[in-house]
């Protein structure tokens, strides 16, 4: 190997002592004291936002004793969580680096998954800046749908799983989630990590989680299939059948889209649809596709609304052009994904299908598809993010790719967004209406949305869809392979009518394609980025209508979450009235960076809109809340200072009542209606950039896009500029003229005239100080016309500036208006609205706003709103409750006139009051569809005033969803929704986070509903605030389940005996106001009672239980006794069911009156108490708690116990806790043997015993009662059902207790089985067993009172046998009979499973003479048949692949309605069977089918022959059925070996054909997970070396293969140097070049210049280190030009003679390489040089 040092030896000192620090070393220094008060600061509120957990952190201790212990603690490997005090910094990831710290995703909040390579943990924590370390727990790592997995493994059951692995995972890494995961469907690589899909054993996915290398494990996507009019709405109206921006011109010439579909036509170009003719470049098909023909008609579909021309010539009745495209010269890469059943057959990975797209020239991909992901970023999402920025990353440098998906067909409920629709650097498309106004439904023209169209926002609160494009009754192409079945209405044979997002997306894609087309032709032939398309995109659309007034239709203002940012209009970006300017990724900014770019506005006439877009970093799923990784923010300076921020809007425009920043979109706008004309500053600001999202610049950064439109002027025109919009007497006109074509000149003139002076006056402007701008003013008056330097005006005048532009030549003129007139405040009033003191008035014309307020005539205190606006309201905070505030209020209209309304000097006044107690939420919705009656708020609002308490409404339909600061002030929030089984209406993303927030700030939170676990599904809201633990739902909605808890029913309720919330409370509930579906007979009616049950976690206690189940439906949060920041009751059935005129405590203001006492302790002043417990043994401990808000402040105070047996009773203390007004203390139960002491309590069995506290303000006593039980539990009846890997142990108690079973293979025991649930009778299932195996138990119950008995069979314990399995290799004819055989006949069923000789009409003979099983062995007359053949158990042990094979023969082509065979599989009797394997059709006699079992290797399995028929009985005809003979299952191994490829070069890459396809690059590769069999490496051309021959090899169990790839370097002239690069650098050989000549006299020889890449006939090129770029910190970063494939190592040396090297080889992919060297001792001189190596 060569190594050549670089020419120039950089000496580089580290640092200038002074006063014995260096600065860099002082600069440090002082950032420590800073950064120590931000950490103390912000200590107790950080938080790190995983998906399944918000992990609050306290700061990681700075002890002096960390180092010393960091000498004996054992180092630590593997993923941890790291946060830090502040954002990321570049150098603290060189310091973990050099710890064995490697960062690998970002999470909020500053924190990362790391990476631990025998790290110190004591040392990580010790650093200044990490806050907090923690391990990366498998929990973090699954999906919550797959928690289940690690409580319940349920071994056999196999999930289909997407996998993201790390970045830096290992080839072992990667080698065990290939091993796990069976069926691989799907694999793809890129900087982000591996992700793999396939199906895993659901008792395997531990294993999987705990991995070092597994990030992050989901449920894997399933993927479905989502006329010159809809053209004409995207693409502009104009005569004739082009669009208006088509007659431009524009009509996607040279732009290639590729479509993924279900296929294009018939496959080829050939016999191409003629709309499409020449027009297709390529196709491709993927999966177990065999061409790219479309069998649906959906891909042709989509095709032709992109790129149709009309070419056959059909019109509609209106003349209208059917297959007109928005882009009809665009061309088409066809790429087939779907079937003609529109079933998913996936590419190897979305990189493959990206790649091909970009490597047949598309610059667009679009698809109409995606995975019903309820807007939650999942991995698809991750990775198309990434492909966005890089499409193909086998290519060296970025292939970026636009692509567009459909946002999903599942509106218009919220937070429907498709994956990978919902990720945040794709074009995300909904679907608004077509102008098919004589249709029967979506009728309602472009103005509206299409119900269907699926809404935002994303699970994070990201603006989504990002457009919509018409997806109603679309006109194009018919598939010539395909039938019109899938239409929504057929035309002829070339088009049809389809619909849906699908349709609306190739709108979009079109439009793409029509703006990369313009753009090229009007910037140099450049290709827009993704970015800057979808900013152009977004900029340009327009806001549909908000005033349909239908929910579904109509939308608000954009943004919004039904249209995203509006509705795509091509005309509006090109050809349009407004100008635009464009920033394209020039710029990159890195953390605190800020990109600055002015503009001018020639008027207010057209509205300013500007949008800033990135392709941000792909998110990480476990930790995608926010999805966003950097934060850019956009922020627009009018020309009056005015800041306005990104996404802050009220109604539709951009207001400044906000300091805020969005901190989860990375498509940001500032839209101004009416906005000033003058100068504006646009600034983008990188708040947070934490990873790099732009490989190729050294840094970590990120770029970006920038779109402003608006009335800028063309460049060289001039333009005139008034500093407003209206002027008073006096005042003073400045204007501003901008024309650059005057730079330089000493003056210029402006005309400025009004109504009253028509002549006006010549106003002289001098140079402003930038070369063509000048400014000048002019002064108003009142009087007579006169040329005296003033302008003469009156009320209501017009005021003109006029400017005579020289070039281009031309008058222009800006106007303005004389108001003489102040504005008239009227109807100045005080409110208290939620907490907050609202001043509001009018105006008569648009003026300022503020208010000046404070105490005894002191307005020390002001308010301030500058928005122009007639209708006023402002805040005023800070005030004290209780206090009497003085205010007035003053307005200023745009010409500086001001009115001020003292109330006549006597100033307005009013008492600042307290917030209410509670504030009820009412997000109450009546959907159009909904048949039930409105159930009014009065049925919450009655029972709040029977208890006294005071409220607030805050009704979300007026004033939107609450945010936690208008919690704050209330006690307790109390959450309002419509129950009926029409509505979807749930608790948002945005809301749950709000509501969690508010509660971690000390609030309360009350909600009533029975469907709202069911419309949260399983989220962290669900157990973490509601405090559900379990929730059962039903698998099939044509089967009832009584133990499921989903819409269980709750017909009545039960108090739970001496809970303070619910005793005594026993009642049936009235659902009379909720809807009925009837269905029967077919199906059991839905409604009303659609109550649930559900088991509570440990924290809350139960306090109302359904009797009949006795399962809790109501809980209170925490249990009596514990702390919590936040308390929570929940109900899950609604409270308007409960009575309201019932005997108490049997009504609903009774029950509310108890919740509210709990929600807010003494929330009246009246005192409550409680016990944690209503039974107690002795000895015990008990908790009393007393709450009285009138004490709240007295820190502590006493009750008195009692009991039967000491009737004199104790005092207790108690003590304040950290919720004011609420009491706790402790005292013990003891045995009345004891003596008196203080702090116990003396009794006995059957004792009641009760606490009294005295509350003053109601003059009586509230007591708190329980019971003494120390009789211990009696168990009787226990049995054990022993099964293959199961067994259940059943027995009886004599009171209600809880249920324990311990049990193991030894007398040791060691495994456990636990229900904490009450019962008299008990049922636990053991799983996890081994077959033909025994155990030993024993089982115990502990009653309420903690009184607990073991039962161990008399210390002999018990035991049970597991039943014994059958094991491969395992075959069965029949002929000796069956055993352990099972036939399941369905109700009504004919026939069914008999075995036997065949005698069906179809066979005479078994496969194997004599007998075989038949589902109609007889062939009789039947037209209904459910039957199952369930095979004896079959332990899958001693391989690694398992094959199952049968025999079978059967016809179901005959006219039933349904006629099907399915093999399946289960793995334990109470886990549903599996689909294998589906048969239709027939057999040609006897056939042998073959099933594949290895996902169920290592289970017990029986399997399941399925035969199913349905007809109507008219024919009576005989069925053949199914004949099923000859079964054999079978268990061997197949081995995986070791391949290993070593080449010469780093620049050789190679491709690998064989059982496991390879491609790879460098010096060496080696894989260890490979099948055996022959493999062939064919090895890439390197340039100026001979390329390898190919060579084959097999590969067996017992070997491992090793590939040699030797480049040789021609050199038929013995030279040294290679021969191709002579003829391209020199043109010809020489035998006077050798290699240690140097010809271009640069001091390198040719062999080196050969070596290093460079040029030798050029002296400006040379292998060498650039000047060292000086970083923060103490870091330098080292930069050389390089030559893509070479590998670089940086060395470092302090005497130029002992060389260390700093960097590992860096294999360059770009021709510029750099490489950050990290702070160094300031005591010593360093020098470095560079090697190369190829």
């Amino acid at each position: 190997m060569l190594k050549l040092v670089a020419q120039a030896i950089f000496r580089y000192g580290v640092g200038v002592s002074l006063f014995g620090l260096t600065f860099w070393q002082r600069r440090f220094c002082l950032g420590a004291v800073l950064f120590l008060g931000c950490w103390m600061a912000e200590a107790q509120t950080k938080f790190i936002r995983m998906r399944n957990e918000v992990i609050a952190t306290t700061p990681a201790p700075k002890t002096p004793g960390s180092l010393q212990r960091q000498a004996v603690e054992a180092p630590a490997s593997g993923l941890f969580l790291i946060q830090f005090e502040d954002r990321l910094q570049s150098v603290w990831q060189e310091q973990l680096r050099h710890a064995g710290v490697a960062l690998l995703r970002s999470v909020p909040d500053d924190a990362f998954v790391a990476q631990l390579d025998q790290a110190k943990l004591s040392g990580v924590r010790a650093m200044p800046f990490v806050r907090w370390v923690g391990e990366y727990h498998v929990v973090y790592k699954l999906h919550e749908a797959l928690h289940g997995s690690l409580t319940n493994p349920q071994p056999g059951k196999m999930a289909p799983v997407s996998v993201l692995l790390s970045p830096r995972a290992t080839a072992w890494d990667t080698a065990l989630a290939r091993r796990l995961l069976r069926n691989i469907r799907h694999s793809s690589q890129s900087g982000f990590g591996k992700v793999l899909q396939g199906e895993i054993n659901f008792a395997q996915l531990p294993a999987l989680a705990r991995s070092s290398g597994v990030l992050w494990v989901e449920p894997a996507p399933r993927f479905r299939l989502l006329d010159e009019v809809a053209s004409k709405i995207v693409g502009g109206d104009a005569e004739g059948h082009p669009t208006a921006v088509q007659k431009l011109g524009f009509d996607g010439e040279g732009v290639t889209v590729a479509v993924a579909d279900s296929g294009l036509q018939n496959g080829n170009k050939e016999t191409m649809h003629p709309d499409l003719a020449g027009r297709v470049d390529e196709f491709f098909y993927y999966g177990a596709l065999t061409d790219a023909s479309d069998e649906h008609s959906h891909g042709t579909h989509v095709t032709g609304i992109i790129a149709g021309d009309g070419a056959v010539g059909e019109t509609d009745e209106n003349d209208f052009l059917y297959g007109l495209g928005v882009a009809p010269k665009a061309h088409i890469v066809a790429q087939r994904i779907f079937d003609g059943a529109g079933g998913y057959e996936a590419p190897d990975s979305y990189g493959q299908l990206t790649r091909d797209a970009v490597s047949a020239g598309a610059a667009i991909g679009s698809n109409s598809w995606g995975d019903e992901a309820e807007g939650r970023y999942d991995i698809s999402a991750m990775e198309f993010d990434a492909l966005v920025r890089d499409a193909d990353i086998q290519t060296p440098g970025d292939q970026p790719y636009i692509l567009e998906f459909s946002a999903g067909n599942a509106g218009p409920r919220a937070r429907s967004i498709y994956s990978p629709a919902v990720g945040k650097n794709v074009i995300a498309t909904g679907a608004s209406q077509n102008n098919r106004l004589d249709l029967f439904i979506w009728d309602s023209g472009q103005e509206a949305m299409a119900d269907f169209s699926s809404r935002g926002p994303c699970e994070d609160g990201r603006i989504k869809p990002d457009v919509v494009a018409p997806g109603t009754w679309i006109a194009s192409l018919q598939s010539a392979s395909a039938s019109d079945e899938n239409a929504w209405l057929p035309i002829s044979s070339s088009y049809q009518y389809q619909g849906g997002t699908s349709q609306a997306g190739p709108h979009v894609s079109g439009a793409a394609a029509v703006f990369v087309q313009y753009y090229r032709e009007t910037h140099a032939n450049a290709t827009p980025s993704p970015a800057l398309v979808k900013a152009a995109l977004i900029n340009s659309a327009v806001d549909m209508d908000n005033d349909l007034g239908d929910p579904f239709f109509g939308t608000g203002p954009v943004p919004n979450d039904d249209e995203g940012w509006g509705r795509v209009d091509l005309t509006e970006l090109i050809g349009s009235d407004r100008r635009f300017e464009f920033v394209d990724q020039t710029e990159a900014l890195a953390t605190g960076q800020t990109y600055q770019k002015r503009f001018f506005l020639a008027s207010s006439l057209l509205p300013l809109k500007v949008t800033l877009a990135y392709t941000d970093v792909p998110g990480f799923p476990p930790a995608a809340i926010p999805a966003l990784i950097n934060d850019l923010d956009l922020e627009v300076i009018a020309p009056n200072g005015t800041t306005y921020r990104g996404n802050q809007f009220l109604e539709g425009e951009s207001v400044t009542i906000s300091s805020g920043t969005d901190a989860i979109n990375n498509v940001e706008a500032v839209h101004l209606s009416e906005p000033d004309a003058g100068e504006y500053l646009v600034r983008v600001h990188a708040r947070n950039v934490v990873e790099d999202a732009r490989k190729d610049t050294g840094a970590i950064d990120q770029d970006f896009a920038l779109v402003i439109s608006g009335d800028v002027p063309l460049p060289g025109k001039g333009v005139v500029i008034l500093d407003r919009k209206a002027y008073t007497v006096p005042s003073l006109i400045r204007m501003k003229l901008i024309d650059f074509d005057l730079a330089g000149q000493p003056s210029a003139t402006v005309l400025v005239k009004s109504s009253s002076e028509p002549n006006g006056e010549v106003v002289r402007l001098d140079p402003a100080g930038v070369f063509g701008v000048f400014d000048g003013s002019v002064a108003t008056a009142i009087g007579l016309a006169a040329a005296d330097a003033l302008l003469q005006v009156q009320h209501g005048d017009t005021i003109e500036a006029i400017y005579q532009d020289a070039s281009p030549a031309g008058l222009v003129s800006t106007l303005a208006r004389a108001d003489l007139m102040p504005p008239v405040v009227t109807d100045v009033s005080a409110t208290n609205r939620f907490g907050k003191e609202l001043i509001s008035w009018l105006t008569d014309e648009r003026a300022n706003a503020v208010v000046r307020y404070g105490t005894n005539g002191a307005f020390s205190l002001a308010v301030t709103n500058l928005a122009w606006k007639t209708v006023h309201e402002l805040i005023l905070p800070g005030l004290v409750d209780g206090v009497t505030y003085q205010f007035i209020v003053v307005s200023a209209d745009e010409a500086g006139n001001v009115s001020t309304n003292d109330n006549n000097g006597n100033y307005f006044s009013f008492v600042a009051m307290p917030a209410a107690t509670v504030l009820l939420v009412d997000a109450y919705e009546h959907a159009p569809d909904d048949e039930s009656e409105v159930i009014p708020i009065q049925t919450y609002t009655e029972a709040l005033d029977e208890t006294g308490v005071s409220y607030e409404i805050w009704n979300v339909s007026q004033n939107g969803s609450p945010k936690t600061s208008d919690l704050r002030p209330f006690r307790v929030v109390m959450w309002r929704i419509n129950d009926s089984f029409y509505d979807s209406t749930t608790l948002s993303v945005a809301q749950q986070t709000v509501l969690q927030e508010y509660l971690k700030s000390g609030g309360s939170f009350f909600m009533a509903s029975m469907e709202i676990l069911s419309r949260l599904g399983d989220s962290a809201f669900r157990t973490n605030v509601l405090q559900v633990q379990e929730f059962t739902a039903p698998t099939s909605i044509f089967e009832e389940c009584p133990t499921c808890d989903q819409d269980h029913g709750v017909p009545s309720i039960v108090g739970t005996d001496f809970d303070p919330v619910a005793s005594g409370i026993d009642l049936t509930l009235d659902y009379s106001l909720y809807p009925v579906l009837w269905l029967e007979p077919i199906l059991p009616n839905i409604g009303p009672d659609l109550g649930d049950t559900f088991t509570t976690t440990t924290n809350a206690a139960p306090i109302l239980v359904e009797p009949v189940s006795g399962k809790p439906v109501g809980i209170r949060y925490p249990r009596t006794g514990q702390d919590s920041s936040g308390r929570v009751v929940f109900l899950a059935f609604p409270l308007d069911a409960v009575p309201s005129d019932g005997p108490a405590p049997n009504n609903r203001a009774n029950l509310l009156r108890n919740i509210l006492s709990f929600l807010a302790p003494g929330f009246s002043g009246l005192g409550t108490i409680a016990l944690d417990n209503i039974a107690y043994t002795i000895p015990s401990r008990l908790t009393v708690e007393v709450a009285d808000s009138d004490l709240a402040g007295k820190r502590e105070t006493t009750t008195q116990v009692y009991s039967d047996s000491a009737t004199n009773g104790q005092p207790v203390k108690l003590m304040e806790t950290i919720r004011p007004g609420l009491f706790r203390g402790f005292f013990v139960l003891v045995s009345t043997n004891n003596p008196p002491a203080e702090g116990e309590l003396r009794a006995q069995e059957g004792d009641s015993i009760w606490a009294e506290y005295f509350d003053a303000s109601a003059n009586g006593i509230v007591r708190a009662f329980a019971h003494v039980d120390t009789q211990p539990v009696t168990i009787t009846n226990l049995t054990v059902e022993p099964q293959y890997e199961e067994a259940v142990v059943k027995w009886e108690t004599s009171e209600l207790a809880d249920a324990l079973v311990q049990f193991g293979e030894s007398t040791f025991l060691g495994r456990t089985a636990y229900r904490a649930s009450l019962k008299g009778s008990h049922e636990l299932r053991l799983v996890g067993l081994q077959p033909d195996r025994s155990y030993y138990f024993q089982v115990a119950s502990h009653d309420l009172a903690g009184n607990t008995t073991v039962d161990d069979n008399n210390g002999k314990l018990y035991t049970f046998q597991t039943l014994k399995p059958a094991i491969p290799p395992w075959f069965e004819d029949f002929e000796q009979g069956v055993t352990n055989w099972t036939v399941f006949n369905g109700d009504e069923t004919q026939g069914g499973w008999q075995m036997g000789v065949p005698n069906n009409g179809l066979e005479t003979a078994a496969h194997s003479p004599t007998n075989a099983w038949g589902s109609n062995l007889n062939g009789d007359s039947i037209d209904f048949a459910q039957t199952f053949l369930i095979s004896p158990a079959i332990e899958l042990t001693g391989g690694n692949t398992a094959t199952l094979r049968f025999w079978h023969s059967y016809d179901f082509t005959g006219d039933a309605i349904s006629e099907v065979g399915r093999v399946m599989v289960f793995t334990n009797q109470q886990s549903q069977p599996a689909n294998l394997a589906e048969f239709g059709d027939l057999t040609f006699g006897w056939e042998e089918a073959e099933i594949d079992l290895a996902p169920y290797l290592g289970s017990v399995v029986q399997l399941v022959w399925y035969y199913e028929l349905l007809d109507f009985g008219f024919d009576q005809l005989n069925r053949p059925g199914w004949l099923v003979d000859d079964i054999a299952v079978e268990v061997t191994n197949i081995f995986r070996s070791t391949i290993q490829v070593t080449n010469n070069l780093a620049q050789a890459h190679f491709t690998m054909t064989g059982p496991t396809p390879i491609v790879g690059e460098g010096w060496s590769f080696t894989t260890s997970n490979a099948l055996t069999g022959e493999y062939v490496i064919t090895f890439g051309e390197v340039p100026y070396y001979q390329t390898p021959a190919p060579q084959t090899n097999l590969l067996t169990a017992t070997n491992m293969l090793l590939f040699r790839g030797h480049y040789l370097m021609p050199d038929l002239d013995n030279n040294g140097l290679s021969d191709p690069w002579e003829l391209v650098f020199f043109g010809g050989l020489s035998g006077d070049r050798t290699a240690s000549s140097d010809s271009d006299g640069d001091g390198a020889t040719d062999y080196a210049e050969f070596i290093t890449g460079t040029d030798p006939t050029k002296t400006d090129s040379f292998f060498g280190l650039d000047i060292p770029v000086t970083l923060s910190a103490g870091r330098m970063r080292l930069q050389w030009p390089s030559s893509p494939g070479l590998a670089y190592r940086v060395l470092g040396s302090t005497n130029t003679v002992d060389w260390t090297p700093f960097s590992d080889w860096l294999r360059a992919i770009t021709t510029t390489s750099s490489y950050i060297i990290p702070a160094l001792n300031s005591s010593h001189t360093y020098f470095f040089r560079l090697e190369v190596r190829p």
